[in-house]
């Protein structure tokens, strides 16, 4: 008879350990109710799903997403973290102009997410040189980002023969 107590008292806690064990693996493991999502780990998981999209044109668009994501983060916070978050869309701006034909416009924005970045925080040595390298990366390749396209040569002509107020 105390034998049969014991072994119920034994089974009861295994039981009722069992029980509350399932009942926490249940909450931590079943997705978030109430709790509002976390804007970071959105911006971030939005730009590792382009990463892993296949066709060209769905990833550009994915990646116009997380860079809306990272640019609506960098609106508000501490200016490390807004710098950050400009850094990032910097980076998946330059990816974008990889995968364009005409990439100098998406170049242009990269570089300006990342001078926005350098000038929220100083003392990001990443987003500063992520720009000096896209700088001096497309001045080695003959065009610079940010300088006018080359026009072709006007023709001279006898002086008043432009219309008034196009210069010399």
């Amino acid at each position: 008879m105390r034998r049969a107590l014991l072994v119920a008292a034994v089974l009861g806690t295994l039981a009722a350990t069992g029980g509350v064990c399932a009942f926490l693996a249940y909450r931590e493991l079943s997705p978030p109710t109430n709790r509002r999502p976390d804007p970071w780990a959105e911006a971030i998981a939005t730009a590792r799903r382009a990463e892993r999209t296949k066709g060209i044109l769905p990833a550009l668009r994915t990646r116009d997403e997380a860079i809306a994501l990272f640019d609506r983060l960098a609106l508000t916070g501490p200016p490390t973290a807004r710098s950050h978050a400009k850094l990032l869309a910097g980076l998946l701006q330059v990816r974008n102009a990889g995968s364009q034909g005409d990439p100098r416009q998406a170049l242009a924005l990269g570089v300006a997410e990342l001078q926005h970045a350098v000038r929220l925080d100083r003392s990001n040595d990443d987003a500063a040189y992520d720009l000096e390298l896209l700088l001096s990366r497309s001045v080695q390749a003959g065009r610079p980002i940010g300088s006018p396209r080359p026009e072709a040569k006007k023709e001279v002509g006898k002086a008043g023969a432009a219309p008034p107020g196009t210069g010399y």
